[in-house]
């Protein structure tokens, strides 16, 4: 039996501003893992031109809220390039724990970096997961 790509689960949204509907950003729920885990990596970049306007929490409450209401997960977790001040401060303003650092986790711009990585459970969201045992099975 030869080597299979594993299946995942993407959703990419754009973020755009209102009311003339520009393209700002995009967030991601990837990797979406159900059975035991029911889980998600959450992904944001807003272009450089619209940073620091708020468009960056308005879309992580956005795909936060799809995730846990929508799509049912239990946990989302973010991984941040420690150099990535702005990112860090941001996903710690909105709440995500951080949970440590991994060493060589991700290959960026031609070497691998570690990321400081950082989880939100829907329980700390304010809402129980109301999942079932068949959610195991999708």
């Amino acid at each position: 039996m030869g080597y299979r790509e594993p299946i995942s689960t993407v959703y990419d949204l754009g973020v755009f501003t209102l009311p003339d509907m520009k393209l700002v950003g995009i967030v991601s729920l990837m990797d979406v893992v159900r059975g035991l885990f029911q889980n998600a990596f959450l992904g944001l970049t807003i272009f450089n031109a619209y940073s620091k306007c708020g468009y960056g929490r308005a879309a992580t409450e956005a795909v936060v809220d799809i995730a846990f209401h929508d799509l049912n997960l239990h946990r989302l977790e973010a991984g941040v390039e420690p150099r990535n001040i702005r990112c860090l401060r941001g996903i710690r303003a909105f709440g995500l724990r951080k949970e440590g650092r991994k060493k060589r986790a991700v290959y960026l711009r031609g070497e691998w970096r570690d990321l400081m990585m950082y989880s939100l459970t829907c329980e700390d969201y304010g809402m129980q997961w109301k999942g079932t045992a068949q959610d195991r099975l999708r």
